[in-house]
C-alpha cells in the first residue's frame, strides 16, 4: 500500500466519469452504463466489470470540467472480481487544469467500520439528460462474498444503498481521498423484522402476524492482493493499444 497522505484539495467529482455506449444504428442515442474513476492517470479508469459492454458498441466516458467525452480504446475485465479497467483516448487540448485529478494508489486491507467517500452518477431514468453526480459517504459494515451470474468474489457491505448508476464508483478512505480501496458493484437486500404479534384466543388457537421491511445495502468489490496483482498485466494490455 502506498500512502501519499491526506489531500484536502482532492475533488472526487473531477476524478469521476460516466460511461456511455452508442447505439450503432442511431449514433445520436447513448445509453448510460454506470460510473468510473480515473486511476493513476487521466486516461485510465477503474470501474465495475459489468459496466463494460461485451460487444463492440462504441463506448465513451464523460468527465467533469467541460471536456468533450472521450472515446474508449481499450478494456480489461478481471476474471473473478467484478472489476474492470478502461483506457480512453488522450484528453482534448485546453483542459490541462484537471490533469492531477485521479486516484493515485490502492488502499488495502480494509477493516470493518472504515469510513468511505465516493462520487458517482445516479440513473434517474431520463435518457435525455446527463445523470446527476452525487457525493456519498458511509462506512463498511461487514465482509461478504458477492455472487453474480458468473462471478463470486470478496466484497464489502456498505452502510447505505447504492442507487442505480453508482456501480463502478471508487470508494476512497474519507481521510485519504485520493486512494482507491473498493469499487461499487451492486446491492444486497435484508429482510428486517419491524414487529411481530402473537395472539391466542379463548379456544387456544395461536395467531402470529409479522411485519417486515426490505433494506438495501450497497456492495463493493474489495481491492485485494488478487486485484493488485492483476492490475499490472491489465495496464500493459490496454496501454499497448494505439491511440
Amino acid at each position: 500500500m502506498i500512502d501519499p497522505g491526506p489531500d484536502p484539495r482532492f475533488f472526487h467529482r473531477f476524478a469521476a466519469g460516466a460511461i456511455y455506449c452508442e447505439d450503432p444504428k442511431n449514433p445520436s442515442t447513448a445509453t448510460f452504463l454506470g460510473s468510473c474513476g480515473a486511476y493513476t492517470r487521466r486516461e485510465v479508469f477503474l470501474t465495475a466489470g459489468h459496466n463494460i459492454p461485451v460487444d463492440d458498441r462504441p463506448t465513451f466516458i464523460a468527465i467533469e470540467g467541460g471536456e468533450p467525452p472521450r472515446r474508449v480504446i481499450g478494456v480489461a475485465v478481471h476474471p473473478v472480481f467484478d472489476i474492470g479497467l478502461i483506457r480512453t483516448e488522450p484528453r482534448a487540448s485546453g483542459y490541462e487544469g484537471y490533469d492531477s485529478y485521479y486516484y493515485t494508489a490502492l488502499y488495502h486491507p480494509v477493516g470493518d467500520g472504515v469510513e468511505f467517500i465516493c462520487y458517482g452518477y445516479l440513473n434517474e431514468g431520463n435518457p435525455e439528460e446527463q445523470p446527476p453526480g452525487r457525493l456519498i459517504k458511509g462506512c463498511f459494515q461487514r465482509d461478504m462474498i458477492a455472487n453474480t451470474s458468473d462471478k463470486q468474489y470478496p466484497a464489502k457491505e456498505m452502510s447505505c444503498a447504492a442507487p442505480t448508476g453508482l456501480s463502478g464508483s471508487i470508494l476512497a478512505p474519507s481521510d485519504q481521498p485520493s486512494l482507491a480501496m473498493a469499487v461499487v458493484t451492486g446491492n444486497v437486500e435484508s429482510d428486517i423484522l419491524v414487529y411481530r404479534i402473537i395472539d391466542q384466543d379463548d379456544a387456544g388457537n395461536v395467531r402470529t402476524e409479522s411485519i417486515s421491511r426490505i433494506v438495501s445495502y450497497g456492495t463493493a468489490a474489495s481491492i485485494t492482493y488478487d486485484v493488485d496483482n492483476w492490475l499490472p498485466d491489465a495496464f500493459d494490455s490496454i496501454l499497448s493499444l494505439p491511440d
